[in-house]
Protein backbone atom coordinates (compact mmCIF):
# COMPACT_ATOMS: atom_id res chain seq x y z
CA UNK A 1 0.00 0.00 0.00
CA UNK A 2 3.01 2.55 0.77
CA UNK A 3 4.41 1.64 -2.53
CA UNK A 4 1.27 2.48 -4.33
CA UNK A 5 0.94 5.98 -2.96
CA UNK A 6 4.40 6.61 -3.28
CA UNK A 7 4.04 5.65 -7.24
CA UNK A 8 0.60 7.69 -6.43
CA UNK A 9 2.38 10.56 -5.48
CA UNK A 10 5.30 10.60 -8.05
CA UNK A 11 2.98 10.62 -11.35
CA UNK A 12 1.12 13.64 -9.36
CA UNK A 13 4.35 15.43 -9.14
CA UNK A 14 5.57 14.52 -13.25
CA UNK A 15 2.03 15.99 -13.79
CA UNK A 16 2.75 19.48 -11.66
CA UNK A 17 6.07 19.40 -13.62
CA UNK A 18 4.73 18.86 -16.94
CA UNK A 19 1.98 21.61 -16.06
CA UNK A 20 4.80 24.37 -14.53
CA UNK A 21 6.43 23.51 -18.00
CA UNK A 22 3.82 24.33 -20.25
CA UNK A 23 2.54 27.39 -17.97
CA UNK A 24 6.32 28.57 -18.61
CA UNK A 25 6.31 28.14 -22.32
CA UNK A 26 2.83 30.23 -23.08
CA UNK A 27 4.36 32.91 -20.86
CA UNK A 28 7.70 32.92 -23.25
CA UNK A 29 5.60 32.68 -26.39
CA UNK A 30 3.27 35.37 -24.79
CA UNK A 31 6.27 37.99 -24.44
CA UNK A 32 7.87 36.69 -28.09
CA UNK A 33 4.53 37.59 -29.73
CA UNK A 34 4.25 40.78 -27.53
CA UNK A 35 7.84 42.13 -28.92
CA UNK A 36 7.07 41.08 -32.73
CA UNK A 37 3.26 43.29 -32.46
CA UNK A 38 5.50 45.89 -30.90
CA UNK A 39 8.29 46.09 -33.63
CA UNK A 40 5.53 45.69 -36.78
CA UNK A 41 3.64 48.47 -34.81
CA UNK A 42 7.15 50.74 -34.75
CA UNK A 43 8.09 49.23 -38.47
CA UNK A 44 4.81 50.96 -39.56
CA UNK A 45 4.87 54.14 -37.76
CA UNK A 46 7.89 54.43 -39.80
CA UNK A 47 7.24 53.98 -42.61
CA UNK A 48 3.68 56.75 -42.50
CA UNK A 49 6.70 58.69 -40.98
CA UNK A 50 8.65 58.10 -44.15
CA UNK A 51 5.58 58.39 -46.33
CA UNK A 52 4.89 61.66 -44.95
CA UNK A 53 8.00 63.11 -45.42
CA UNK A 54 8.53 61.79 -49.13
CA UNK A 55 5.03 63.53 -50.10
CA UNK A 56 6.55 66.65 -48.31
CA UNK A 57 9.69 66.31 -50.42
CA UNK A 58 7.53 66.20 -53.55
CA UNK A 59 5.43 69.67 -52.33
CA UNK A 60 8.87 71.53 -51.61
CA UNK A 61 10.34 70.53 -55.48
CA UNK A 62 6.64 71.06 -57.23
CA UNK A 63 7.07 74.81 -55.66
CA UNK A 64 10.19 75.26 -56.21
CA UNK A 65 10.30 74.09 -59.88
CA UNK A 66 6.90 76.99 -59.95
CA UNK A 67 9.32 79.18 -58.49
CA UNK A 68 11.98 78.58 -61.39
CA UNK A 69 9.20 78.84 -64.39
CA UNK A 70 8.63 82.13 -63.29
CA UNK A 71 11.44 83.56 -62.66
CA UNK A 72 12.41 82.43 -66.49
CA UNK A 73 9.53 83.71 -67.32
CA UNK A 74 10.44 86.79 -66.11
CA UNK A 75 13.67 87.04 -67.25
CA UNK A 76 12.53 86.45 -70.64
CA UNK A 77 10.21 89.69 -70.46
CA UNK A 78 13.03 91.59 -69.22
CA UNK A 79 15.61 90.76 -72.10
CA UNK A 80 12.86 90.14 -75.13
CA UNK A 81 13.45 86.75 -75.71
CA UNK A 82 10.75 84.40 -76.23
CA UNK A 83 10.45 81.28 -74.18
CA UNK A 84 10.58 78.26 -75.74
CA UNK A 85 7.50 76.11 -76.14
CA UNK A 86 6.38 72.67 -77.74
CA UNK A 87 4.06 72.91 -80.06
CA UNK A 88 0.85 70.96 -79.82
CA UNK A 89 -1.68 70.15 -82.26
CA UNK A 90 -4.03 73.18 -80.83
CA UNK A 91 -0.88 75.60 -80.51
CA UNK A 92 0.24 74.85 -83.94
CA UNK A 93 0.40 77.38 -86.77
CA UNK A 94 -2.44 77.44 -89.17
CA UNK A 95 -2.20 77.57 -92.48
CA UNK A 96 -2.55 80.91 -93.95
CA UNK A 97 -6.22 82.70 -95.66
CA UNK A 98 -6.34 83.08 -98.98
CA UNK A 99 -6.59 86.80 -100.54
CA UNK A 100 -9.53 88.63 -102.36
CA UNK A 101 -8.15 87.68 -105.19
CA UNK A 102 -8.63 85.10 -108.23
CA UNK A 103 -6.78 81.77 -107.96
CA UNK A 104 -6.59 78.88 -110.71
CA UNK A 105 -9.78 76.81 -110.49
CA UNK A 106 -8.00 73.85 -109.77
CA UNK A 107 -6.90 72.17 -106.50
CA UNK A 108 -3.69 73.63 -104.04
CA UNK A 109 -0.56 71.34 -104.57
CA UNK A 110 0.71 70.32 -101.31
CA UNK A 111 3.77 72.14 -100.31
CA UNK A 112 7.42 70.63 -99.95
CA UNK A 113 10.19 71.67 -97.23
CA UNK A 114 11.52 75.02 -97.84
CA UNK A 115 15.08 74.75 -99.25
CA UNK A 116 17.90 77.09 -98.58
CA UNK A 117 20.06 75.93 -101.46
CA UNK A 118 19.74 74.39 -104.62
CA UNK A 119 18.76 75.68 -108.28
CA UNK A 120 16.69 78.23 -107.16
CA UNK A 121 19.06 80.24 -105.38
CA UNK A 122 18.27 82.43 -102.25
CA UNK A 123 14.45 81.70 -103.09
CA UNK A 124 12.43 80.93 -100.48
CA UNK A 125 9.49 78.32 -102.09
CA UNK A 126 7.20 76.07 -99.83
CA UNK A 127 6.40 74.32 -103.20
CA UNK A 128 9.37 73.12 -105.62
CA UNK A 129 7.98 72.01 -108.80
CA UNK A 130 8.15 68.57 -110.03
CA UNK A 131 10.41 67.20 -112.96
CA UNK A 132 7.09 67.50 -115.34
CA UNK A 133 6.30 70.86 -113.99
CA UNK A 134 9.31 72.08 -115.73
CA UNK A 135 10.29 73.94 -118.84
CA UNK A 136 12.47 72.45 -120.89
CA UNK A 137 14.27 75.98 -121.01
CA UNK A 138 13.45 79.45 -119.40
CA UNK A 139 10.92 81.66 -121.52
CA UNK A 140 10.35 85.15 -121.16
CA UNK A 141 7.00 86.63 -119.46
CA UNK A 142 5.75 90.21 -119.03
CA UNK A 143 3.47 90.84 -116.44
CA UNK A 144 0.22 92.56 -117.65
CA UNK A 145 -1.64 93.25 -114.30
CA UNK A 146 -2.85 96.96 -114.01
CA UNK A 147 -1.65 97.21 -110.54
CA UNK A 148 1.48 95.60 -109.19
CA UNK A 149 1.53 91.65 -109.15
CA UNK A 150 2.39 89.40 -105.92
CA UNK A 151 5.21 86.84 -105.98
CA UNK A 152 4.43 84.30 -103.83
CA UNK A 153 6.14 81.06 -102.49
CA UNK A 154 3.36 78.70 -104.11
CA UNK A 155 0.91 78.33 -106.70
CA UNK A 156 -2.06 79.53 -104.85
CA UNK A 157 -2.86 82.57 -103.35
CA UNK A 158 -2.67 80.84 -100.13
CA UNK A 159 0.67 81.00 -100.11
CA UNK A 160 2.71 83.54 -98.30
CA UNK A 161 3.69 86.78 -100.23
CA UNK A 162 7.54 87.08 -100.62
CA UNK A 163 7.85 90.24 -103.35
CA UNK A 164 5.75 92.49 -105.38
CA UNK A 165 6.74 93.46 -109.29
CA UNK A 166 5.60 96.42 -111.16
CA UNK A 167 3.32 95.96 -114.36
CA UNK A 168 5.97 95.72 -117.38
CA UNK A 169 8.11 94.07 -115.43
CA UNK A 170 9.97 91.18 -118.19
CA UNK A 171 10.67 87.99 -116.47
CA UNK A 172 11.78 83.92 -116.63
CA UNK A 173 9.53 81.31 -116.18
CA UNK A 174 11.20 77.73 -115.26
CA UNK A 175 8.27 75.54 -114.28
CA UNK A 176 4.45 75.77 -115.17
CA UNK A 177 1.83 74.01 -112.44
CA UNK A 178 -2.18 74.75 -112.17
CA UNK A 179 -2.13 77.93 -113.95
CA UNK A 180 0.51 79.70 -112.32
CA UNK A 181 4.46 80.42 -113.72
CA UNK A 182 7.57 79.91 -111.51
CA UNK A 183 9.29 82.87 -112.30
CA UNK A 184 12.88 84.49 -111.76
CA UNK A 185 12.05 88.16 -111.05
CA UNK A 186 14.90 89.21 -109.59
CA UNK A 187 18.37 87.83 -109.97
CA UNK A 188 18.87 84.35 -108.71
CA UNK A 189 15.32 84.77 -106.78
CA UNK A 190 12.41 82.54 -107.89
CA UNK A 191 8.47 82.61 -106.98
CA UNK A 192 5.12 81.99 -108.45
CA UNK A 193 3.45 84.24 -110.26
CA UNK A 194 -0.41 83.88 -111.28
CA UNK A 195 -0.14 83.20 -115.22
CA UNK A 196 -3.77 85.58 -115.57
CA UNK A 197 -1.22 88.06 -115.32
CA UNK A 198 1.49 87.15 -117.60
CA UNK A 199 2.04 87.03 -121.31
CA UNK A 200 4.34 85.96 -124.20
CA UNK A 201 3.04 85.19 -127.56
CA UNK A 202 5.07 81.78 -127.26
CA UNK A 203 1.89 80.67 -124.80
CA UNK A 204 -0.51 80.06 -127.64
CA UNK A 205 2.00 77.42 -128.83
CA UNK A 206 2.87 76.07 -125.09
CA UNK A 207 -0.76 74.13 -124.81
CA UNK A 208 -0.67 74.50 -120.59
CA UNK A 209 -1.95 77.86 -119.75
CA UNK A 210 -5.41 77.55 -118.50
CA UNK A 211 -5.55 81.41 -119.57
CA UNK A 212 -4.85 81.36 -123.33
CA UNK A 213 -6.61 77.46 -123.91
CA UNK A 214 -9.18 78.68 -126.77
CA UNK A 215 -7.86 82.28 -127.48
CA UNK A 216 -6.28 82.87 -131.09
CA UNK A 217 -2.99 84.43 -131.29
CA UNK A 218 -2.78 87.98 -132.53
CA UNK A 219 -0.60 88.95 -136.05
CA UNK A 220 1.57 91.48 -134.55
CA UNK A 221 2.64 91.96 -131.06
CA UNK A 222 3.07 95.23 -129.07
CA UNK A 223 6.26 95.33 -127.75
CA UNK A 224 4.77 97.10 -124.56
CA UNK A 225 1.57 96.08 -123.15
CA UNK A 226 -0.87 99.45 -123.55
CA UNK A 227 -3.47 99.90 -120.79
CA UNK A 228 -6.23 101.39 -123.21
CA UNK A 229 -10.48 102.39 -122.26
CA UNK A 230 -13.49 100.74 -123.49
CA UNK A 231 -15.39 103.75 -124.61
CA UNK A 232 -18.68 101.77 -126.07
CA UNK A 233 -21.19 101.18 -124.05
CA UNK A 234 -20.92 97.76 -123.83
CA UNK A 235 -17.87 95.56 -125.65
CA UNK A 236 -17.76 92.25 -126.74
CA UNK A 237 -14.90 90.49 -126.07
CA UNK A 238 -14.23 87.27 -128.47
CA UNK A 239 -11.91 84.08 -128.62
CA UNK A 240 -10.90 85.07 -131.92
CA UNK A 241 -10.68 87.94 -134.28
CA UNK A 242 -14.16 87.63 -135.63
CA UNK A 243 -17.93 88.28 -134.97
CA UNK A 244 -18.55 84.57 -135.36
CA UNK A 245 -16.39 83.33 -132.27
CA UNK A 246 -17.55 82.88 -129.03
CA UNK A 247 -18.11 85.33 -127.19
CA UNK A 248 -16.06 85.28 -123.86
CA UNK A 249 -16.85 88.55 -121.89
CA UNK A 250 -18.97 91.79 -122.08
CA UNK A 251 -17.22 95.02 -121.30
CA UNK A 252 -19.01 98.17 -119.91
CA UNK A 253 -17.83 101.84 -120.85
CA UNK A 254 -14.66 103.19 -119.60
CA UNK A 255 -13.21 100.05 -118.62
CA UNK A 256 -9.57 99.72 -118.50
CA UNK A 257 -7.93 96.40 -120.59
CA UNK A 258 -4.12 95.94 -121.26
CA UNK A 259 -3.96 95.70 -125.58
CA UNK A 260 -1.65 92.81 -126.32
CA UNK A 261 -1.50 92.45 -130.08
CA UNK A 262 -3.32 93.14 -133.04
CA UNK A 263 -5.12 91.28 -136.42
CA UNK A 264 -6.27 93.29 -138.61
CA UNK A 265 -9.32 95.58 -137.06
CA UNK A 266 -9.34 93.55 -134.03
CA UNK A 267 -7.28 94.02 -130.58
CA UNK A 268 -5.92 91.44 -128.41
CA UNK A 269 -6.68 92.21 -124.75
CA UNK A 270 -6.34 91.39 -121.28
CA UNK A 271 -9.52 92.34 -119.16
CA UNK A 272 -11.18 92.08 -115.69
CA UNK A 273 -14.50 90.17 -116.12
CA UNK A 274 -17.37 92.86 -114.36
CA UNK A 275 -18.02 91.76 -111.07
CA UNK A 276 -15.24 88.90 -110.60
CA UNK A 277 -11.47 89.27 -109.73
CA UNK A 278 -10.79 86.57 -112.67
CA UNK A 279 -8.93 88.20 -115.93
CA UNK A 280 -9.29 86.71 -118.92
CA UNK A 281 -7.53 87.10 -122.85
CA UNK A 282 -10.30 88.30 -125.58
CA UNK A 283 -10.74 90.05 -129.01
CA UNK A 284 -11.87 93.56 -129.22
CA UNK A 285 -12.81 95.37 -132.45
CA UNK A 286 -11.19 98.60 -133.04
CA UNK A 287 -14.69 100.53 -133.22
CA UNK A 288 -15.18 100.27 -129.50
CA UNK A 289 -12.14 102.66 -128.62
CA UNK A 290 -11.27 105.57 -129.86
Amino acid sequence: MAKAEKQFALIIAIVAILLVASLAGNVVLLGFLNNAGKRVSAAETKAAEAERQAAAYKAQAEELEAAAEKAAAAVAVSTGEPIETVPTEETATPAPAAENTAAAATATPKPTATPTTGPYGKSTLDYIPKDDEKLQEKKSLTVISSVDLNIRSGPDTKYKQVATVQTGTEMKASAYTLGWFLVEYKNDTYGWANGMYLFDEWLFDFGKDTWLQDVSPAEEYLEQPEVIKVTAENANARSGPQTDKTLVGRIPKDTEVVWLGTDGDWRLVNFKQPESTTRVFGWIHKSNFK
